[in-house]
């Protein structure tokens, strides 16, 4: 029971964070390219695993399923690019329902992958869910916006990563901790080329962060 309402806690505190980080991104994320962002947020990742594991030293990096670890590092990496391009050129209140369509992805992909069975109710629930996010943003969807597109698409590679999540657990050997390094790690490589193509603007993010305060 106490795991559980840990586990629920944990994901309210996620939930939450996610506000909160969409909405900075809302903000400045059209007065920077898309990987420099995701650069900042993964190699804040790696920084804070380091911290967490601190006392284990390397051995977070061991892992026995180094081909899965990748592979959803950059199913998340994909994600994230959608994520950041959708929540800084979408109104955010049409970003944040598209988000919320993975539900359907999730049970789609936890059929596939996991082999679970979804019961039909929950398959209803599901379905009514994803259908009340697109009407919130009907009108807008509706005038081919491929902003709007690619949201509604990108929002399947949240669910993949959250299923194979899933799966890393399930086959086991891996810690939590090494899970969350490898999925920062191919991010900030795979991020890394931007550094070569365009000069950091922190000083912009700065000021449009600062223009925040009353």
């Amino acid at each position: 029971m106490k795991k559980h309402r840990l586990a629920v806690a944990l994901m309210i505190a996620q939930a939450i964070l996610f506000a909160i980080e969409t909405a900075m991104i809302h903000h400045i994320g059209s007065r920077g390219p898309v990987m420099q962002l995701a650069l900042l947020r993964s190699g804040g990742g790696v920084m804070l695993v380091g911290l967490l594991a601190w006392k284990t030293g390397w051995s977070v990096l061991k892992t026995s399923q180094l081909p899965l670890q990748l592979l959803r590092g950059f199913v998340s990496v994909l994600y994230l690019w959608v994520s950041m391009y959708s929540f800084a050129r979408l109104p955010f209140a049409d970003a944040t329902a598209i988000s919320y369509t993975q539900a359907a992805y999730i049970a789609a992909f936890s059929v596939l992958i996991l082999k679970e069975r979804i019961t039909l109710l929950r398959w209803i629930a599901t379905a009514i869910g994803t259908v009340g996010a697109l009407l919130i943003v009907k009108p807008a969807f509706l005038d081919s916006n491929m902003v709007y597109l690619v949201a509604l698409l990108g929002t399947s590679f949240n669910g993949l990563a959250f299923v194979l999540n899933k799966y890393l657990q399930r086959v086991g050997g891996d810690s939590e901790l090494t899970t969350m390094f490898y999925v920062n790690a191919v991010a900030v490589v795979c991020n890394l080329p931007v550094l070569a193509t365009t000069k950091p603007s922190l000083p912009a993010w700065a000021n449009s962060t600062a223009n925040l305060s009353p």
